[in-house]
C-alpha cells in the first residue's frame, strides 16, 4: 500500500487545526456549499442533502482523525489509499466554507494565483486564510504522490 506522511510543526498547525474544528462544527449540519435542485420533489431534495451532509461529515471526520494524540506527539500525518479520498473531499468542504464564510471579498485572481498579500489581511482573515492555505497544500500533497490511486478509484473508502 502506497502511503504518504507528512512531517508538520504542532506551533503553526495548532492554531489552524482550531480554525478548521470551528468550521468543521459550522458544517455539522449543512453543506459546504448550498445546493439548489428545483427537479426534485421537497421531500426528495430533503433526504439528499441529509445524504450528502452526512458524506461531508464523514470525510471530515477523516481529516480530523489525523490530527490525533500522535500527530501531537510525532508531528506526523499519514495519507495512504485508505484515506485520501475523504481527506481531498473533506478539504475541498472546508476551503469552500472558509472561503465564502471569511475570504470572498478577496479578488478573487489574486486569490486563485496565490498572490494573496497576508498583510492586507484583516485580523478576521489571516487564520481562515492560512487554514485555507494549509488544506489546500495537503491536497496537493496528496494528489501528486498518490495521484495514481485517485485516478483508477483504488482509493475509495
Amino acid at each position: 500500500m502506497k502511503r504518504v506522511e507528512v512531517k508538520l510543526d504542532l506551533t503553526n498547525v495548532a492554531p489552524l487545526l482550531d480554525v478548521i474544528k470551528g468550521a468543521s462544527d459550522a458544517l455539522r449540519g449543512r453543506l459546504a456549499l448550498p445546493l439548489q435542485l428545483p427537479v426534485l420533489d421537497p421531500e426528495s431534495t430533503e433526504q439528499w442533502q441529509s445524504d450528502l451532509v452526512t458524506s461531508q461529515n464523514d470525510d471530515i471526520a477523516v481529516l480530523l482523525a489525523l490530527f490525533n494524540r500522535d500527530f501531537f506527539t510525532e508531528e506526523t500525518v499519514a495519507f495512504d489509499e485508505a484515506n485520501a479520498d475523504a481527506v481531498i473531499r473533506a478539504c475541498s468542504a472546508l476551503k469552500l466554507y472558509l472561503y465564502y464564510e471569511y475570504l470572498s471579498d478577496l479578488d478573487e485572481e489574486d486569490f486563485e494565483s496565490d498572490d494573496v498579500v497576508y498583510d492586507v489581511l484583516t485580523e478576521r482573515q489571516q487564520k481562515p486564510f492560512l487554514a485555507f492555505m494549509f488544506l489546500d497544500t495537503l491536497q496537493k500533497v496528496i494528489i501528486r504522490h498518490l495521484n495514481d490511486l485517485i485516478l483508477d478509484g483504488s482509493g475509495e473508502t
